[in-house]
């Protein structure tokens, strides 16, 4: 295993899922709906994450492998989404019944989206270290 690893995709993480919270309360606040801030907090975020967990976290080099390194995470990343904007829109309906505006539901949504991860996170980041840290001959 790549030695810190698990502070590195930590620290990736943490600063992947804060970008994309703040993507996400601006764009709820703005009159998104959940589902669709959402989605564009994923795209915002996901793209980095991917170049980050790779070349940082985990220390890969040489070519992408496609199906052993970017299919696995993009599966486990539509998961999440998918996860996520699931539970982001029953966050909404919720919060829709609660006093406050737009931004104070956002804070609400968000908390619950970043709940919905912390649990896919762990799992993911073994699965991840699998991947990224095959030989490089491996397919």
């Amino acid at each position: 295993m790549a030695p810190g690893a698990p502070l590195r995709y930590a620290v990736v993480s943490l600063t992947t899922a804060l970008l994309g919270q703040v993507v996400l309360v601006v764009l709820y606040s703005m009159g998104l709906s959940a589902p669709r801030a959402n989605l564009a907090a994923f795209l915002v975020a996901a793209v980095p994450s991917y170049y980050c967990t790779r070349r940082w976290t985990f220390r890969a080099r040489g070519p992408t492998r496609w199906v052993s390194e970017v299919l696995p995470f993009w599966v486990f990343t539509a998961v999440h989404l998918l996860a996520s904007t699931a539970t982001a829109t029953l966050a909404a309906s919720v919060a829709q019944t609660r006093p406050g505006g737009r931004s104070v539901h956002g804070l609400l949504i968000s908390a619950v989206v970043l709940l919905t991860g912390l649990g896919l996170w762990v799992l993911k980041y073994f699965a991840l270290r699998a991947t990224f840290l095959r030989p490089v001959d491996d397919p």
